[in-house]
């Protein structure tokens, strides 16, 4: 779907399909030995994602970073950076469930930007 239809993809398609195959990985319905990291259309994915980062909202940054997480997946250059600069700008609309996804992802990724996130929120 990503490679058919993912230039038609908003804030909202693209969190949906980020949080998607992280729920499939975790309930082992994907093929034995897939990684994120070696399938293309999670590379085009991430693409879509920096094309639209600006206008996700709360929800849509944490259910990225809880993806990524879950996924065992380290974005290829800056991108968990630039969730954490999103997440910055919109602090005052975080909501508990929002906080809670958003520390533990950066916690479990391991993310220089996990305890001033902490702080913050």
């Amino acid at each position: 779907h990503v490679r058919a239809r993912g230039h038609l993809y908003n804030m909202v398609n693209c969190a949906t399909a980020w949080h998607r195959v992280a729920k499939m990985h975790r309930q082992g319905r994907v093929p034995r030995g897939w990684r994120a990291q070696r399938d293309g259309r999670v590379e085009e994915l991430e693409i879509i994602t920096r094309r639209l980062l600006t206008t996700f909202e709360v929800q849509n940054l944490s259910n990225l970073a809880w993806s990524c997480a879950v996924l065992g997946y380290r974005p290829r250059g800056d991108l968990l950076t630039l969730v954490a600069d999103e997440m910055e700008q919109k602090v005052d609309a975080f909501y508990p469930q929002a906080v809670t996804n958003t520390l533990w992802a950066y916690t479990t990724l391991k993310h220089p930007r996990g305890v001033k996130l902490a702080e913050i929120l």
